[in-house]
């Protein structure tokens, strides 16, 4: 028997004993008559996978958003149009782009697709049996999540300069 302390008793120093054998007993039946707990691996595999996918089409949409808005740039300063921003991730009023906004708005989304890709590998790591891994699985393993957290740190460190010169230059804060 294992004494336990009851949580809405435990103030007042009481201790409440309960027996654990009858809910072992209770699994050992269930094992024994077939009954399991589902397995969760195939739902995460499937849930990162996901995962995976979406990194990747919010990196292809912000590059073609970057893409559209070059492009733009390009237009206005060659032809002297006044064309605006088309896609906008910043969430800024509305303006012709330059290229430390486009910069910017680039930077920021791959940063978040690389965060994604960085968490997933974590995940998966996490998931597998060590038994599943070869020591040259995990010599790549590690050498891909170490180049995309490089890469993740140094563009954070060109993202913070780019948003330190455009609330120099525009006034705007880009910070919540």
């Amino acid at each position: 028997m294992k004494l336990i302390v009851a949580p809405h008793l435990a103030g007042r120093g009481l201790i409440a004993a309960r027996s654990l054998a009858p809910r072992a007993a209770t699994i050992q039946a269930h094992a024994a008559a077939g009954f399991s707990l589902p397995e969760l691996e195939p739902f995460f595999e499937v849930a990162l996978q996901g995962i995976n996918y979406g990194a990747g089409i919010l990196l292809t949409v912000a590059c073609l958003g970057a893409l559209l808005n070059a492009i733009i740039f390009l237009v206005n300063a060659t032809f002297g149009t006044e064309f605006r921003r088309r896609i906008d991730f910043l969430q800024l009023p509305p303006g012709k782009p330059s290229l430390t906004l486009i910069r910017f708005s680039l930077c920021s989304m791959i940063l978040t697709s690389l965060n994604f890709l960085v968490a997933v590998d974590v995940i998966e790591t996490l998931i597998k049996p060590a038994s599943l891994y070869k020591l040259v699985d995990l010599y790549k393993l590690s050498i891909v999540a170490g180049v995309r957290t490089l890469l993740a740190y140094f563009l954070g460190k060109e993202t913070e300069e780019l948003e330190h010169e455009l609330e120099k230059s525009s006034g705007v804060s880009l910070t919540a």
